[in-house]
């Protein structure tokens, strides 16, 4: 700001969002328009009951807009409700990963082409105080993710678009997988042990031009790496005999 002024360093960031905007709405206008729905659920049994939460995702594409609208079940008293912080993010994250192709610049300009609608408020995806929600992005805001993918999926697979159509991936796993682990130590103290190896340590969908990722994780994730067994065994009280990744556990590929 200093070298070129703050006029110019707006005008220059007005000029990269424009370019954004202009990229994603040319890869959006060649999906076919309609509507898409997909649904998915969020599976708890924290108080004793199995309960399957409802979470519904409808897309409408009309030209360069993509607008998505979202529905769920009723909030429950438990973690897993999602806010808007957690809705918009891992729809976002969903529209980078498919139409992003990582040559996209990350500004704000990407937000222009779509609208998100919460739904009524009270809701899974939708909630209000006291509703908790410090698990919100990985239970609800995960099964927003998989359904955004699913409904650009079914667009994607639509388009006369080559390029369009090898985005089409399988479904990742995205789910909080942990392995809770408890026990003694070898000085008789109580130890309790939370890896969250099988949470990265989960390969990615395939899709027609390549295979999936060996260690994908989450989608929702910055970045995720295992860490050493040997850095596991020498801070708990543990020995690891293996440790692999299954052959296509992320889906065929």
């Amino acid at each position: 700001i200093d070298h070129f002024g703050l006029a110019a360093h707006r005008e220059f960031s007005e000029r990269s969002k424009g370019l954004t905007e202009q990229l994603l709405r040319s890869r959006i206008a060649r999906l076919p328009d309609g509507c898409y729905e997909a649904v998915d659920f969020i599976e708890y049994d924290g108080h004793g009951a199995e309960e399957l939460l409802e979470v519904r995702c409808q897309l409408t594409i009309a030209g360069d807009r993509l607008d998505f609208a979202f529905s769920g079940a009723p909030q429950i008293d438990a973690f897993v409700n999602g806010t808007a912080g957690s809705v918009y993010g891992n729809t976002m994250t969903m529209l980078l990963t498919t139409l992003g192709y990582g040559d996209l610049p990350f500004n704000a300009g990407m937000w222009r082409p779509l609208s998100i609608d919460l739904g009524r408020p009270g809701t899974v995806v939708n909630s209000i105080p006291p509703a908790p929600v410090s698990l919100g992005h990985g239970e609800a805001g995960i099964r927003v993710g998989k359904t955004v993918k699913a409904v650009l999926n079914q667009a994607l697979s639509l388009s006369d678009d080559p390029q369009l159509r090898s985005r089409v991936a399988g479904m990742a796993g995205d789910a909080c997988i942990a392995a809770g682990l408890f026990g003694m130590t070898d000085s008789g103290d109580h130890t309790v042990i939370i890896y969250q190896d099988s949470l990265t340590g989960v390969g990615g969908g395939a899709q027609s031009v390549t295979d999936g990722q060996d260690a994908y994780g989450a989608t929702m994730m910055a970045g995720c790496g295992l860490p050493d067994v040997e850095t596991h065994e020498a801070s708990d009280p543990v020995v690891f005999l293996w440790r692999r990744i299954p052959l296509n556990n992320g889906g065929p590929g």
